[in-house]
């Protein structure tokens, strides 16, 4: 990708990648469109000091890219609050209309829907800080998730690694 070499070239605060760290860079970012790429590295450029390493590229072409189409995850406080507030709008049998994937994860980790109503007066903070946990790590775990994809995005290397694994497990 041609942007990375010119962005390399902008950072004067950091030593110039090598040819070898380019082609791993270039290799590392391959599942994501230049024209996001290209964003990822105009913000970059516009808020911080050094050359990005290939996670903080991947971190800002997905921010990108999720506000672009309007699925900016919400924070922690938020997620409680959409699924606190659900909790006393919709009775547990109803479906709730959750504004994102990772929220109804955190709810069913967090113990279901019957776990809001089980909220003791004055429990609410500790309560809080469990679904907050318990969201932070579904966002974790859909990171990795996303990573892992990227990596394994070619049908070959997962049947590769299919076949390994049966025979470690023999």
């Amino acid at each position: 990708m041609a942007i990375l070499t010119q962005y390399n070239d902008a950072f004067a605060n950091s030593k110039p990648l090598s040819k070898n760290a380019m082609e791993i860079y270039v290799d590392a970012l391959s599942d994501i469109p230049a024209e996001v790429v290209a964003g990822a590295m105009k913000k970059i450029a516009l808020t911080a000091r050094f050359f990005p390493t290939v996670a903080e590229i991947r971190d800002v072409a997905e921010s990108l890219v999720r506000h672009g189409n309007g699925t900016t995850l919400p924070t922690p406080d938020e997620a409680w609050e959409e699924a606190f507030r659900l909790a006393k709008s919709y009775p547990v049998a109803d479906e709730w209309p959750f504004s994102c994937q990772e929220i109804r994860d955190a709810v069913k980790q967090f113990g279901g829907k019957l776990a809001f109503y089980d909220i003791q007066a004055g429990g609410e903070s500790v309560a809080r800080a469990q679904f907050q946990r318990t969201y932070n790590s579904v966002i974790s775990r859909s990171r990795e998730n996303r990573i892992n994809n990227a990596v394994l995005g070619a049908d070959e290397i997962k049947k590769r690694l299919g076949e390994a694994y049966k025979k470690l497990i023999g």
